[in-house]
């Protein structure tokens, strides 16, 4: 009788043990979505994602943009934000599903799109990297780094001809952008063609000297250079 007994106060126990949880967890949520409500929810998030982003605070960041976007989930700026808190901390996974996300309310955001293919870019996904540099310029994007991007992967895809016309653009868009002229430099190079390469090199050594900037691509310049000489 007494084992009857205690076993159903342990029941009793356990029934409310559970009962309070669910109060507890349902409390939590009730507060959160009633939170989500106040008009300037959003607006303090929103800002406090911003202030840690700025000050280099990422998964701080994250959290702030992740309360901002659940109040307000149609927000290009707080999906955006937090796609770039997420690619700060190298999360390439969640920083392609928040630009997605983006970039499917505002599919003419140009800066969205660069940064999705960049992301896709870094996780490997070449095709789709691709697919989204190649959007940007039919809509008519000015950006030799777009084109510097497409001359990286198509040399990885072993498609020089086309990494040789990408990087040929970028230059034609910015004439002085080294890191371009330089990878430009390396391909002539690769395929043989010294003379070219050497005209690239020399460019870049003599007119990327002396600018904090653009200094090393002048000393690694001046460093094939040297080595073609031999």
């Amino acid at each position: 009788m007494t084992s009857r007994c205690e076993k159903s106060i342990w029941r009793y126990i356990w029934i409310l043990v559970i009962l309070l949880f669910i109060v507890s967890v349902s409390g939590t949520y009730f507060k959160e979505y009633f939170e989500r409500l106040d008009p300037e929810y959003y607006t303090r998030h929103f800002q406090m994602g911003s202030y840690y982003l700025k000050e280099g605070v990422f998964d701080l960041a994250s959290r702030e943009f992740q309360k901002a976007v659940k109040a307000r989930a149609e927000s290009v700026d707080g999906h955006y934000g937090l796609a770039i808190a997420y690619l700060r901390q190298g999360k390439l996974e969640e920083a392609s599903q928040s630009f997605e996300k983006a970039l499917e309310i505002a599919p003419g955001h140009p800066d969205i799109r660069y940064f999705l293919g960049n992301t896709y870019q870094r996780m490997g996904k070449l095709e789709r990297a691709l697919e989204e540099y190649r959007v940007l310029i039919e809509k008519g994007s000015d950006s030799s780094e777009v084109f510097n991007n497409m001359g990286m992967i198509h040399l990885k895809l072993g498609n020089r001809d086309k990494a040789l016309q990408a990087f040929k653009q970028a230059l034609e868009l910015k004439p002085d952008d080294y890191p371009v002229r330089f990878n430009l430099a390396n391909l002539y190079e690769a395929e043989g063609k010294i003379e070219l390469a050497s005209n690239e090199y020399k460019f870049i050594k003599e007119n990327a000297s002396g600018k904090p900037e653009t200094e090393k691509f002048a000393r690694d310049a001046a460093q094939r250079l040297a080595k073609l000489k031999k």
